[in-house]
């Protein structure tokens, strides 16, 4: 990388021509950027298009710190979703607590025990710690992630 000279515009930038710049990138950003609720709204409608059954677990439930969001069913197969609409990393203790809900939630709805039972990350854009990567990528994991984006009209 070379070094900006100091005749570079961005050197020339004082404190409100960067704070500026920076609300402009903000807004650009947010113009793309669902919030999480229509996030969640977004991925359970993609999901019944696909022919899940799709159950809004944390809206139903009025929980909107749960670690799951989402539980959706295919055949012998349910999948317990966290979306990610924001531009936070994934973390081990992320994963740990989404394990550790997931683990419960299972434990207390004994009816879910005998289905293949999957873990989903679904976010915006990659943004995972790469602790969470290495470890999402482990063969034999029930845990992965998926990259969902809004089609553009």
């Amino acid at each position: 990388m070379l070094p900006l000279k100091s005749s570079s515009p961005i050197t020339n930038f004082d404190k409100q021509d960067k704070k500026e710049v920076i609300d402009s990138f903000n807004k650009l950003l947010n113009q793309t950027h669902l919030d999480k609720v229509e996030y969640i709204d977004f991925v359970s409608k993609h999901y019944r298009n696909d022919g899940y059954t799709v159950w809004e677990y944390s809206k139903e439930k009025e929980l909107p710190d749960s670690e799951i969001h989402l539980i959706i069913k295919k055949e012998n197969k349910i999948i317990l979703i966290q979306c990610h609409s924001d531009h936070e990393y994934l973390t081990k203790k992320n994963i740990s607590n989404f394990k550790q809900q997931a683990a419960l939630f299972v434990a207390e709805n004994q009816i879910f025990q005998s289905y293949n039972i999957q873990l989903l990350y679904i976010m915006t854009t990659l943004l995972l710690e790469e602790f969470a990567y290495k470890y999402i990528k482990k063969p034999n994991n029930n845990i992965n992630y998926k990259i969902l984006k809004e089609q553009a009209n």
